[in-house]
């Protein structure tokens, strides 16, 4: 008779063995005259105290099964002992016993312990010697080694993975994650439980929903990083990364604002703000909008800016015309920053290319008059030059036939230029290029002439 101890069986989970010495069951046969005796020390692998101690903690080991079966090495069943040890019950006594053919026959043993479901968790399948219990020396006979393995569901799992791997979470929204188990080759396991852990529940909490392997992350206040794990019973894990974003509060103004520069010209201060959060830090990561709220102004260069540190920036540019402009940055759910800054005449420089402004048009026909081509004088950054007396030349060169038409023009107060453009008499390609004493690289191109 072997008593056991749930509280010894838990000290001998801390230990990674469990001790046990038990007596076996006759099998009525002529053939085994001995009474024998079987003494096992079961131990537990360390995947199974692992499992052991996850499954406890989920209350499924209340009332564990626990089945000792004895086959002689020709599949003879020798003994079947099945002993239920019940929640409450602090001691429990198995009596097995064994007939041999032998004093010291090798037989096999099988024992299987069942969760409070009646569900397989650990087992061992091993070899054993049945000593003769009417020995003088059979009490003292070590007991045997026998190893106890986790088998119950996900055994065989080897690594584990949780998605997304990374994610980033507003205030005020949840986060699914999904757990992935895979065996040693690298193949899907199913239907494999799991405990979820969250590094830090103060920043976040995670809890499994419907569904194997799924699970939801909660934000619980402050910002933060979180690191979400999936664990089997047998300890495999997997984990994921959660960015908790604290609730923004405000965009408050950095740089920019009151500026005075020449009109058409990027100001020296880019206009900068700050997005700062509930608990009085910047917060990064999120989506500035810039805009100018002049309608009809030129060349503001405004857009979206994604903040790194909290803060977003970007170039402003009045229009030509002197006046006063103003800029916003704005941030959903937020009270926009608006500034403003004055243009002035922007001084004269040289002008190095010529812009169109009439219609350029995609072909010509014989016999049909064409518009006047109006041109305006412009700076290397697409700003109108106001400049007089400038001198722009326009050749055109029909084929076939290398008919050429030239017309000359010089620049008004405001900076235009108007060419003449000849009616052409026969069909072809016309070559138009524009040259200047003063402005190099002007454009050409060539147009079709349709009959």
């Amino acid at each position: 008779m072997r008593t056991y101890s749930r509280s010894l069986l838990a000290a001998a989970l801390a230990c990674a063995a469990l001790a046990c010495s038990d007596t076996g069951t006759r099998v009525t046969s002529t053939m085994r005259p001995f009474r024998a005796r079987l003494s096992f020390a079961p131990q537990w692998s360390p995947e199974a105290v692992t499992a052991y101690k996850a499954l406890e903690s989920r209350g499924l080991l209340a009332a564990l099964t626990i089945k000792i079966k004895i086959y002689t090495l020709s599949g003879e069943i020798a003994a079947d002992t099945t002993v239920t040890f019940p929640d409450g019950q602090s001691e429990i006594s198995i009596d097995v016993f064994v007939n041999a053919s032998t004093k010291d026959e090798q037989m096999d043993a099988n024992i299987e312990l069942r969760d409070s479901n009646g569900l397989l968790q650990f087992a061992s399948f091993q070899r054993v010697t049945a000593k003769d219990s009417d020995s003088p020396t059979s009490s003292s006979n070590p007991p045997q080694t026998v190893t106890l393995k986790y088998v119950g569901p996900g055994f065989t799992v080897k690594s584990i993975s949780v998605s997304p791997g990374d994610a980033v979470l507003e205030p005020g929204r949840v986060q699914d994650v999904i757990m992935t188990a895979f065996d040693d080759g690298g193949r899907g396991v199913n239907d494999v439980a799991v405990t979820w852990s969250s590094s830090d529940p103060n920043i976040a909490t995670v809890a499994p929903t419907a569904g194997a392997g799924n699970a939801r992350v909660t934000p619980r206040g402050p910002r933060g990083t979180v690191t979400i794990t999936a664990t089997s019973t047998s300890g495999i894990s997997g984990s994921a990364r959660v960015t908790i974003l604290p609730t923004p509060l405000r965009l408050s103004l950095v740089a920019g604002g009151g500026q005075t520069g020449p009109g058409g010209q990027n100001l020296p201060v880019q206009f900068t703000v700050e997005l700062v959060a509930t608990d009085g830090k910047v917060m990064g990561g999120q989506l500035i909008n810039f805009r100018a709220l002049n309608e009809g102004s030129v060349g503001i260069a405004v857009g979206s800016t994604q903040a790194t540190d909290g803060r977003a920036s970007t170039l402003i540019k009045p229009g030509r015309t002197p006046g006063l402009y103003n800029f916003e940055a704005s941030f959903p759910g937020l009270a926009p920053v608006t500034i403003s800054a004055t243009a002035t005449t922007p001084p004269v420089v040289p002008p190095t290319q010529i812009l169109a402004i009439s219609n350029i048009p995609q072909s010509y026909q014989v016999g049909v008059p064409s518009s006047n081509f109006v041109a305006q004088l412009a700076d290397v950054e697409g700003n109108h030059v106001k400049l007089a007396g400038v001198s722009v030349t326009a050749t055109a060169v029909v084929t076939p036939g290398n008919a050429t038409y030239t017309s000359s023009a010089t620049s008004d107060a405001n900076g235009q230029l108007i060419f003449s453009i000849p009616t052409f008499t026969t069909a072809g390609t016309v070559f138009f290029a524009f040259t200047s004493p003063t402005i190099p690289n002007l454009p050409y191109g060539s147009f079709p002439i349709r009959p």
